[in-house]
């Protein structure tokens, strides 16, 4: 339980339920001493709790990170390439990424692997996920070789690629036809955008070519999401990005990212620096994307989300790089990365179990509960649930304890987003309790 404060009261937030509403500041009191065992047994209950079901039991929070002696992934993602046909100014791959690609057989033995687990546990299918590294679809035989594997297995698959989208014919068609379960593709936002942030490895605009890509996918009525990269050279005409893709395109699901200082983006300096601006044009593009009926979100700020991690990723997916090392993001794909020592654990070869280094994978889940354990006194503590690792941890025997700029960024616009919840509902806000995205995109 939770009070946030709001104008002259507060908004009084139970995650579990999840229920938030408006409260004065004498019920917002009320329910502050309460959480804290000072309220007199002669006092009068606000007639508001009562009203909104106030005391009535939270479900059960949501299952805690699995044991370390439990690996067993239902869900496998592909570091299919280091290879890719953009030169994004902010990469996070950048200068790791050299061409290296995943050896096919290393790719059918983690679908195996992820099938048999699937079967083991008595679920109805598994997951099979292509990212980068680099682009996935500039290994297109390999890419090819597997989703036909996966399609071998007896259980159904769910197969999904991470890509920039920039293919033109026959490129389009030839991937296309692969029939993806859904697409998460990177698009920045308007032409002029897009192209300053997204070039191609040639140095050619790149914006038609992946409208067009957009326009083959609604044609062909094949599940997709756009992911926008935000720096400080664009965060200004974020609206007027979001606004675009609006009108201009079928989307259902919109997902804005800061660019973060790794890779190039470190380099060059084209991460995002000026976060309170980001969080001001964030929330005036959710506006304009509820207007059109679209969902904007942004991965630290989701209220409508119950978990106890960031992201399944940490413990649930067999993530396999290019040079069949096993990691716990695809954000960290090699031994460049600062973080490489925590994140990369093992290894897999193709006939024989996965070799797993179980003290390096407990010591980086013990860090992951311990930052959480930091945060239970956030209201984000459900949501956030200690942020994306990849992104919040920094080198160091205390670094996974580090709080920065984007909590604040997370608070802040996971705060305004309530606010807009209670007051879209009459004051009384009674979300969905759903779980946070599965995919680690």
């Amino acid at each position: 339980m939770y009070t946030i404060a709001h104008l002259d009261g507060a908004i009084v937030y139970l995650p579990l339920r999840p229920l938030a509403f408006s409260a004065d500041r004498e019920t917002a009191d009320f329910v502050a001493r309460l959480s804290t065992d000072k309220v007199s047994r002669r006092e009068l209950v606000p007639p508001l709790l009562e009203h909104v079901g106030f005391f009535a039991p939270d479900p059960a929070p949501p299952p805690a990170i699995s044991p370390v002696s439990r690996f067993e992934p239902t869900t496998c993602v592909l570091l299919l390439t280091t290879a890719c046909n953009l030169r994004c100014v902010y990469c996070y791959a950048a200068p790791e990424a050299q061409g290296e690609q995943l050896d096919v057989e290393l790719g059918k033995r983690a679908i195996d692997i992820v099938c048999d687990n699937a079967r083991k546990l008595a679920q109805s299918s598994f997951t099979v996920g292509f990212h980068g590294g680099g682009e996935p679809t500039m290994a297109l035989p390999a890419l090819r070789a597997l989703v036909a594997h996966a399609r071998t297995k007896p259980l159904p698959c769910s197969i999904t690629l991470a890509t920039n989208a920039y293919w033109a014919e026959p490129r389009r068609r030839e991937v296309l036809d692969l029939g993806f379960s859904s697409i998460s593709l990177s698009l920045d936002g308007v032409a002029q955008v897009q192209n300053e942030q997204r070039p191609s490895l040639a140095g050619q605009r790149t914006f038609d070519t992946v409208m067009g890509t957009i326009g083959e996918l609604e044609h062909r009525g094949t599940p997709y999401g756009i992911r926008a990269s935000v720096t400080d050279q664009s965060v200004h005409q974020l609206v007027e990005s979001i606004d675009y893709l609006c009108r201009n395109t079928q989307c259902p699901t919109i997902q804005v990212e800061p660019a973060f200082a790794h890779g190039r983006a470190l380099q060059s300096g084209t991460h995002l620096t000026d976060h309170s601006v980001f969080v001001q044009e964030f929330l005036d593009a959710y506006d304009v994307a509820c207007f059109y009926g679209r969902h904007l979100y942004y991965s630290g700020a989701r209220p409508w989300a119950i978990t106890s991690r960031f992201c399944m990723a940490v413990d649930q997916a067999l993530i396999v790089s290019s040079h069949g090392e096993l990691s716990a993001c695809y954000e960290v794909f090699g031994r460049g990365h600062a973080l490489a020592n925590d994140f990369l654990f093992g290894r897999i070869e193709a006939d024989k179990p996965l070799a797993v280094d179980y003290p390096i994978r407990q010591r980086l889940l013990d860090r992951v509960v311990e930052r959480r354990s930091r945060c239970r006194d956030c209201f984000c503590y459900y949501t956030c649930a200690g942020d994306c690792i990849a992104k919040a941890f920094v080198p160091g025997d205390q670094g996974h304890l580090e709080f920065g700029r984007r909590c604040q960024v997370n608070r802040a616009i996971s705060k305004e987003l309530l606010i807009r919840h209670v007051e879209q509902s009459g004051g009384v806000w009674r979300g969905v309790r759903k779980k946070a995205e599965v995919d680690c995109s």
